[in-house]
């Protein structure tokens, strides 16, 4: 491993890196009787400090334990200090850790905003570990960052599997801003994706080559991000057998289509499409340019002539202000084509519109509701918003797609409407105003009834929000009774009478009820329209 980290330092300035993560498994026991390994790969990480590199490790399950004294060399020789320390002059920044093996890096490369996240074996392997707790904490913190976790035991073997439920279910699934896994621990490598709850596609790498002679022969994998492209490249590489490929469990087979967005055959050297939320910077020197931003949108037809024939062309749907294409293909008798190069023009600015039309106002009890045509002439944009005005100075707006206002609870008085529009040039001139219409002040209410009151015949009350007429002297009978002193009188909007139980109604009363019409052919009290045989005949 020595060797190999020498390598990676030798090379760092070539390939530009940024971060080296080592996927766990450092030593092969954390005994104190067996401090020599730690001993032994200390110029691993010393090759990494003194070529001024980044590092993180993901802890495995051979590098610290829960047993007696198994906590002790880890931190004793990587404590979070060390970790921190490498980051000075990079584009890192320690983010936080928690205990001895969980911690994180937030850094902005290439105008992506990213998260390293590394959560140790232990606390990832139990599910009540507070070290899964506090991952999630910093996941969720970061909604702005794409996040990287680096977990030892997360990535399976081969094609689409996963060998940690919770890194998957309580890392991963939950947040739309995970992006990419890293695991070890499983001697082999393999390519998995998964949809997260939200959908987007999560992509984890395994990379462990210990089984194979020498500690892994010095095989890694380098990273390389597009951020151009949104593509990350995965290539392998022995300093050791100065090679770029492997073998058996190492160089799994990966099917066509068995991964979204895996373009390879193999899962040591592939690509994959990864949106980490970067972009790249070019400069261009020319003498012109055209840039045309979006999907082409045709206007007009294709104009054809032959030789000498004048061409017009009348292009419809053009926005005003906006710059348009045009070029010419000469078609020879063969079916060659040559193709002028792309002439440009710009429409003019638009300008305001003109007033909305056909303005006019209606009443509906308090309410006043204006509607309106649109302006004959838009001006040359679309028109984005409507400004409405009561006569009374109360003003609303709606957006450019209304023709109607509802302006509710108007105090009684006499109103017009006037109307106008906008559009990206400006406002138009107010509309004619509508033709006035009136708000009628409410109709006076009857006194409440009261019990101890003397009522006359003809005399009137409210009662329980209903207004009622005494049919002869009554006093100390409360309204409702359908056979008793009282008469609830309503009528419908058109002012028709409207049915109800304690009604009197004579030969040739018409009311409404249950939205039908019926005329009474007989005086009647307490029996509802609708019976056949009933004293009710429907009119329509």
């Amino acid at each position: 491993m020595n060797e190999q980290f020498r390598y990676v330092a030798d090379v760092a300035d070539e390939r530009k890196t940024e971060l080296v993560v080592q996927s766990g498994d450092w030593v092969n026991r954390e005994y104190l009787s067996q401090e020599y390994q730690w001993k032994g790969v200390e110029p691993a990480a010393r090759a990494l400090e003194d070529a001024d590199l980044p590092f993180m490790v993901s802890w495995g399950n051979h590098d610290y334990s829960d047993a007696r004294n198994g906590r002790v060399m880890l931190p004793r020789y990587f404590p979070m200090s060390r970790f921190e320390a490498s980051l000075e002059g990079s584009p890192w920044t320690f983010g936080g850790s928690d205990s001895i093996d969980n911690y994180y890096y937030t850094g902005e490369v290439a105008g992506a905003k990213l998260l390293v996240l590394t959560v140790g074996f232990f606390s990832a392997d139990q599910a009540d570990d507070a070290g899964l707790a506090w991952a999630q904490d910093v996941i969720e913190s970061h909604p702005d960052h794409a996040v990287i976790i680096a977990n030892h035991n997360s990535v399976n073997a081969g094609v689409n599997a996963w060998s940690n439920a919770n890194v998957t279910s309580r890392l991963i699934d939950p947040y739309p801003n995970v992006k990419l896994v890293l695991g070890g621990h499983i001697s082999a490598t393999g390519v998995a994706s998964r949809k997260a709850d939200d959908g987007h596609t999560v992509y984890g790498i395994l990379t462990d080559y210990q089984g194979r002679v020498y500690g892994g022969q010095e095989y890694l994998k380098h990273l390389s991000v597009d951020a151009e492209n949104d593509l990350l490249h995965v290539n392998t590489y022995s300093p050791l057998l100065d090679t770029a490929t492997s073998d058996g469990p190492y160089r799994q087979q990966v099917p066509d289509g068995a991964i979204p967005g895996f373009h390879g055959s193999d899962s040591e050297n592939f690509v994959l499409d990864l949106d980490l939320g970067g972009s790249t910077t070019r400069t261009l020197a020319t003498e012109s340019l055209t840039l045309g931003a979006g999907e082409r949108a045709q206007v007009g037809g294709v104009q054809r002539a032959v030789g000498a024939e004048p061409v017009t062309a009348t292009l419809d749907g053009v926005q005003a202000g906006t710059g348009y294409e045009w070029f010419v293909e000469l078609r020879d008798a063969a079916g060659n084509v040559t193709r002028s190069a792309p002439r440009t023009f710009v429409t003019a600015e638009a300008g305001a519109p003109s007033a909305p039309r056909d303005v006019a106002a209606t009443v509906d009890g308090a309410d006043v509701v204006v509607t309106w045509a649109a302006p004959a002439d838009d001006g040359g944009a679309a028109v984005e918003e409507y400004e409405v005005t009561l006569s009374d100075g109360t003003a609303k707006s709606v957006a450019g797609d209304a023709g109607t206002l509802t302006f509710a609870d108007r105090e009684p008085g006499t109103y017009t409407a006037t109307v106008r529009a906008r559009n990206a040039a400006g406002w138009s001139a107010p509309s004619a105003p509508s033709e006035p219409v009136v708000v009628e002040a409410p109709a006076p209410q009857p006194p409440a009834w009261e019990a101890g009151q003397v009522y006359l015949v003809d005399e009137r009350v409210t009662y329980s929000g209903a207004v009622w007429e005494a049919s002869w002297w009554t006093r100390g009978q409360t309204p409702g009774d359908p056979y008793g002193p009282w008469q609830e009188i309503a009528t419908a909007p058109d002012g028709t009478d409207l049915w109800t139980p304690s009604r009197i109604f004579d030969s040739g009363d018409v009311v409404v009820h249950d939205g039908r019409r019926y005329e009474a052919q007989w005086w009647t009290r307490n029996q509802a329209p609708g019976d056949p045989y009933g004293p009710w005949r429907a009119t329509r």
